[in-house]
Order: C-alpha cells, then structure tokens, then sequence
C-alpha cells in the first residue's frame, strides 16, 4: 500500500513517524531516502517519540553510523551516508541487528545499503517541496503494517 502526503513543518513529520512506531508491528525495517535536509532525521526522531524516546537525544548518526536509543522495544538509527559499500554495514553487524524482534530500525541513505535491505519493510522517501514543506511517500512492502490510518 502506497500513501503521499504534504507536512508542513518538522513537527507534522515527526507527528507522522510518531504514529507508525505506536501501531507498527515489530520487528519493522523503515528504509528512508532523500537529499540532504529533506527530513530523514526528522521522521527517525518522531518514531523515537512514539516509542516514548525523548525526541532531544536522538541526533544524526552520519558519524556514527548505528546508535541505539531504547531498550523494549529498542530504536536503531543507521546513516548509511559515509559507508562506501554494503559490506561495510554488515562488518558492524546488520546481520545481527536483523535478528532481533522487539525493534524498530530506521535506515537513512537506505539506497546505499538497497541490497541489504529485506523485502519486509516500509519505504519512506522525503522530498523537499520548499524550505518547510515536505512531501513524503510511505511504501508497505510488510504486511504486518497497515498504513491507511494516516
């Protein structure tokens, strides 16, 4: 199932990721995708924020690549933006993570990990529209989740 929508501000995008970590099934996989500042980091904060993760403590993991916020369920936060290849992901343990069940795992750059990524999961791309508009395109490839409700 396929949805699109227009946010208005950071706020609106969180509200949104908020909302699908509070009736997401888990395990669940969100691969994010869109340019510099589009709002990947926005919506991974809004999923913490339906978990109950303090919005605040969550940051971009683009020096860091994995931080895990939580314990049950836990969110994992992957910036796959200065990986130069998959391999590199799984050297620091994508297998492991993917073995997990009571997790949410939100990957920016997800296109350059795609080959990684299982088919069991939701696509969010985020387009800037204009310096506070974002319109953001929500795929289910999972059918755990129902994405209708938004």
């Amino acid at each position: 199932m396929d949805i699109s929508l227009v946010t208005e501000n950071t706020t609106q995008t969180q509200k949104i990721a908020a909302e699908f970590a509070k009736k997401i099934s888990l395990p669940a996989i969100f691969a994010l995708k869109g340019n510099l500042g589009a709002g990947k980091t926005q919506f991974v904060k809004g999923l913490g924020e339906g978990l109950g993760i303090d919005k605040r403590s969550i940051c971009s993991a683009s020096f860091i690549v994995i931080a895990e916020y939580g314990d049950s369920p836990a969110l994992i936060h992957i910036d796959a933006y200065r990986l130069d290849n998959p391999q590199e992901l799984i050297d620091i343990g994508w297998d492991d993570l993917l073995e997990r069940k009571d997790v949410i795992i939100a990957v920016e750059w997800a296109d350059k990990v795609k080959s990684l990524l299982p088919t069991d999961r939701i696509d969010v791309e985020i387009a800037i529209v204009d310096e506070n508009k974002r319109r953001i395109n929500i795929t289910s490839h999972t059918r755990n989740t129902e994405i209708a409700y938004i």
